[in-house]
């Protein structure tokens, strides 16, 4: 049996959106990692032109790291460590458009992947879900 069967036509859609969605955060916050890096270590301008605040960079580095990470762990299956996906969604919400339905997606469908992979888990306990 495939994971179609097994949930259903409804919880299997939300199931793979919010799969789709962790790997849009692992994606997006690896790239705002990297930009927090190298915005922080890169070439600095001369003190009298615009500058972008130091504390700017270690914000969008640690939001990067956190949106990674908790999509890493929501792919994974971790309940624990998605918590950190929940509060970089809440984040995501205010990018419109796309960040709002990234996050409203996840936002709403994360305890019913949960419980699927919990299902297909349990329907085909020697294989990963």
């Amino acid at each position: 049996m495939n994971a179609k069967e097994i949930l259903g036509p409804e919880d299997y859609a939300t199931y793979r959106n919010v799969r789709a969605v962790a790997v849009l955060f692992v994606v997006f916050g690896s790239i705002f990692a990297l930009a927090g890096v190298a915005i922080a270590f890169g070439e600095q301008p001369p003190p009298n032109e615009d500058q972008v605040p130091t504390w700017f960079e270690w914000v969008l580095t640690a939001i990067g790291l956190s949106g990674a990470a908790g999509g890493l762990a929501v792919l994974l299956g971790s309940r624990r460590w998605s918590k950190l996906a929940y509060a970089i969604a809440a984040f995501y919400t205010l990018g419109f458009p796309i960040g709002t339905i990234m996050g409203y997606t996840f936002l709403t469908g994360l305890p019913t992947y949960f419980d699927g992979r919990e299902r297909l888990a349990k329907a085909a306990p020697d294989q990963p879900s």
